[in-house]
C-alpha cells in the first residue's frame, strides 16, 4: 500500500487510512487501528514520476525493514530517516505520492514540512494542507 497525500477527512469512513501515530523514541510512524501494526517504510520500488525511493506501509519491525521505518521529526517538520539523515519525507509535486528525496533546507522545506494534529491523528503537509493517506490500491 503507497502512501500519498489527500484531502483531510474529520468525520467520515474515509479517515481512517489517515489516522497515524508517531513514536519519537522508536522514530515509526503506525497507521491507527491496524494489526498486526503497520509501519511507514521506505519501499524497494521507485516512485513513478521521481524515480526515488517510495513510501509504502509494510509491519512494523520485520527484520528486512530494519532501518526503513525509523524517522526523526526535525523543527522544521521534516521527518529524515534515522538510518540516512541526509533523506526526508517528500511529496512529489506532480502525482502528490509520498517519496524519499535528499533532504531541503529547514527554512526552505516546503514539501517535505508536515504537521503532526494528535486529535486526528493526521499528518499535514504544511505548504498544502493535504494529510497523509495510505492508497488502497
Amino acid at each position: 500500500r503507497l502512501l500519498t497525500v489527500d484531502r483531510c477527512w474529520k468525520q467520515h469512513h474515509q479517515i481512517q487510512p489517515q489516522k497515524f501515530a508517531y513514536d519519537a523514541e522508536d522514530g515509526e510512524i503506525r497507521q491507527v487501528g491496524k494489526t498486526p501494526p503497520m509501519c511507514v517504510t521506505v519501499g524497494k520500488d521507485a516512485e513513478v514520476d521521481s524515480h526515488t525511493p517510495a513510501l509504502e506501509m509494510q509491519k512494523c519491525g520485520v527484520g528486512a525493514y530494519r532501518g526503513k521505518q525509523a524517522f526523526v521529526l526535525n523543527s522544521a517538520g521534516q521527518f529524515q530517516l534515522k538510518s540516512s539523515p541526509k533523506s526526508c519525507i517528500d511529496t512529489d509535486a506532480t502525482d502528490k505520492m509520498l517519496e524519499l528525496y535528499s533532504c531541503h533546507a529547514p527554512a526552505s522545506a516546503g514539501n517535505q514540512a508536515f504537521t503532526l494534529e494528535a486529535a486526528t491523528g493526521h499528518i499535514i503537509a504544511k505548504g498544502s494542507g493535504l494529510c497523509m493517506y495510505v492508497r488502497s490500491n
